[in-house]
């Protein structure tokens, strides 16, 4: 195809259903056969996929939409596969952005997802304070009745931060191929609350396979108490009821509640960036005499979260001292919060926490999976000075062992991509310090839970196969079959 860029970091998404295993990153799409790993359809250019123009025409000259972030779910209740993808226009001559921009859904007309797709646009340029304004980073979560999307929204004009975003439409329509009844957004203050929190990245939940029907008419949300402060003790529980009304037409008794509860947990803070080990790589026809990239963690926003007996499961990256260490490297904070609403009322508290740190070394960009039974696992990107970039996994439940790090794919190279060089040509110079060198890393991973309770999870690492001359990143996915051997 040679119609989209090469792009750092891979901003992954994964999901699994029936025979299928579907995966997205910045920005194509692959399904490919559960069992075995073939690939059945693509990969295909996202752009391509949703209709659009190509991000570049290399025989023009010509640019076209800007697309990223994609997330995937399987909805078993529906029987159908979901892909949600940001898109913003750009000048077709410079490539530059333009006041228009859009959160694209696409949603499988069957189980199969090689099969047909219904596509669908929400416009949100409109959406924020000081707009227009894209949506950055779309979450995604369902319930019973909902598809529910969440966004950081930004100023195409300033780029300043304008407001998180809560979308909430209804799922069984997507899913018969037709537009929802309406669209419902809330819009969230671009600033401070009066409790000190920030209401940015508020991630929707999923509820885990086997639990398609739990809380039905409420939707839970988890968010990190303020993602600017260094350090921080609180998480906030949101919870969106009578989504059943998402169902049917609005009227005089269309009314939503949107509750709120900031609740204590464990401290977590800042990550600093993470150290690999440095190889040699060949950069065109200059062979590069040392990597000195370093992993950019970003901050500690929530990540994936899971609706499970009861609970919202999530974890974030965080700065952390192993014990016997002095220095702060990067690591991972993970809860279980129970959750309840009655009467108008949002009851919240962590009833489960803790840390995963590796010796030496940094475990970064977390994705919890947990299944109904219970079982939970963490998987993740890691690194040290003496490790290069691999992704590895943590059990929480069943029979396994909850407190051992598992290497799942093992790196066999630096990191040296395009975004941690000072100059972004084609081939980058020699980085000569870390300093100026940090790279991006996938701002996301993935967990997924299949019909037997098995949990996926997909992460980026360096692995063996060739290199394009900008990047070297790939992805690895695990497959656990808890209490049971790994797979």
């Amino acid at each position: 195809m040679n119609t989209q860029f090469s792009l750092e970091p891979p901003d992954q998404g994964f999901c699994v259903g029936n025979d299928f295993a579907l995966e997205t990153v910045n920005t194509a799409l692959a399904v490919y056969k559960k069992d075995n790993g073939a690939l059945l359809a693509g990969p295909t250019a996202l752009n391509q996929f949703f209709g659009l123009q190509p991000e570049i025409n290399r025989t023009t000259g010509v640019f076209g939409d800007f697309t990223s972030d994609p997330r995937c779910f399987y909805d078993a209740s529906t029987n159908r596969f979901f892909v949600t993808l940001l898109q913003i226009d750009v000048d077709p001559g410079t490539g530059n952005f333009l006041a228009g921009s859009s959160l694209l859904i696409a949603v499988s007309q069957t189980g199969d997802p090689t099969k047909h797709w219904n596509l669908f646009r929400l416009h949100t340029t409109a959406h924020g304070v000081g707009c227009p304004c894209f949506g950055d980073q779309p979450l995604i979560g369902f319930d019973a009745n909902g598809l529910f999307l969440s966004t950081n929204a930004f100023s195409l004009v300033t780029g300043n931060f304008a407001g998180n975003q809560l979308y909430a439409m209804s799922k069984l329509f997507l899913a018969a191929g037709a537009p929802p009844p309406f669209v419902l957004r809330i819009g969230l203050p671009a600033a401070f609350l009066a409790d000190g929190s920030l209401p940015a990245s508020v991630h929707p939940s999923s509820n885990t396979r086997g639990n398609e029907a739990a809380h039905f008419g409420t939707e839970y949300y988890l968010s990190s108490f303020d993602i600017t402060a260094t350090l921080e003790n609180k998480l906030v529980v949101w919870a969106l009821q009578n989504t059943a009304l998402l169902n049917f037409p609005p009227g005089p008794n269309t009314i939503f509640h949107l509750f709120r509860k900031a609740i204590t947990s464990e401290v977590y803070g800042v990550p600093p960036d993470a150290r690999q080990k440095l190889g040699t790589l060949p950069l065109g026809s200059v062979v590069n005499p040392g990597v000195f990239e370093i992993l950019a963690t970003n901050e500690h926003r929530m990540q994936q979260v899971t609706f499970a007996d009861g609970h919202l499961w999530s974890a974030v990256t965080t700065g952390l001292t192993s014990p016997g260490e002095t220095d702060l490297k990067a690591g991972i904070a993970w809860f279980s919060v129970e959750v309840e609403t009655e009467m108008g009322r949002l009851n919240a508290a962590v009833e489960d926490q803790g840390y995963l740190a590796l010796a030496n070394g940094n475990v970064f960009f977390p994705a919890v999976g947990v299944n109904a039974q219970g079982n939970a696992a963490i998987g993740f990107s890691l690194s040290s000075p003496t490790r290069f970039p691999s992704t590895g996994y943590v059990k929480l439940g069943g029979s396994g062992n909850a407190d051992k790090i598992h290497i799942a794919g093992a790196g066999v190279n630096s990191e040296d991509g395009f975004t941690g060089y000072p100059s972004q040509v084609s081939p980058p110079p020699p980085c000569i310090s870390p300093v100026l060198c940090e790279a991006r890393w996938g701002d996301y991973g993935a967990a997924a839970v299949d019909a037997d309770g098995s949990i996926w999870l997909a992460s980026e690492y360096i692995g063996p196969r060739p290199r394009s001359v900008l990047a070297n990143w790939g992805t690895f996915i695990t497959r656990l079959t808890l209490g049971e051997n790994d797979n």
